[in-house]
């Protein structure tokens, strides 16, 4: 009996161990080497409106070429919009979906894209997004705290993890959108371009979230975004 209690005792004790140790090495794990430095990253729009003291060097443009995308350098020149003052002006016949800086240069390549299944997302709605062999969904779910059927929270899932994109997204005048999904920084992990509206004089944000700068419980994480502007 005594030695039952022991074993006993000695497995509990164990026990309490690899947990302490499990939720330690979570907790204090670092992050990958891999990880994008965040603020180093910015994103544009053909006519996007810019300070004058932008660089107009090294810039990549996602196109789309021939039915793929292709990651490739993009040339802009600063002009004058009317309604935005400075403005980045794309140099070329078809401009990209966005342009951006501070990625690592991988040169000029072909990109893996998902598949998407529901782009546009109206209220308490899911998209399906297939690649690389997994299935993700992107949830837009009614604000615990806003006007039902009109204040939204975006999340994005695998199955295994459900990570928040973002926090209050109005629905009404433009449904949020899923415009791209695949590998741009060459991790063979998902990235994304969301746009998103956070009011109704508001014009859409973009936003870009890339797996390479994902923290720990996290599969994306927003690295560049352009933000809306409210009249």
């Amino acid at each position: 009996m005594m030695g039952q209690l022991t074993c006993q005792r000695t497995r509990m004790k164990m026990s309490r161990v690899i947990l302490s140790l499990f939720l330690t090495l979570s907790l204090c794990s670092p992050l990958s080497a891999q990880s994008l430095q965040d603020d180093s990253i910015e994103m544009l729009l053909d006519g996007s409106p810019v300070s004058e003291a932008v660089s107009t060097d090294d810039w990549w443009g996602l196109y789309f070429i021939d039915n793929e995308y292709v990651f490739k350098p993009a040339q802009f020149t600063l002009g004058e919009d009317p309604n935005q003052g400075t403005a980045a002006i794309h140099q070329g016949a078809t401009p990209p979906l966005f342009m951006a800086s501070g990625l690592p240069n991988l040169g000029t390549r072909t990109i893996p894209t998902a598949e998407i299944d529901g782009q546009y997302l109206d209220g308490n709605s899911s998209a399906e997004i297939r690649f690389s062999g997994s299935t993700f969904r992107m949830l837009t779910v009614d604000h615990p705290e806003g006007q039902s059927g009109y204040d939204f929270q975006i999340f994005l899932s695998d199955g295994k993890i459900t990570q928040q994109l973002d926090e209050r997204v109005e629905i009404g005048v433009d449904f949020p959108s899923l415009l791209w999904a695949g590998d741009l920084d060459g991790d063979e992990s998902l990235d994304l371009v969301l746009s998103s509206n956070a009011g109704l004089y508001c014009s859409p944000t973009w936003a870009l979230f890339l797996s390479s700068s994902a923290e720990h419980y996290e599969l994306v994480k927003e690295v560049a975004v352009i933000t809306e502007e409210c009249m």
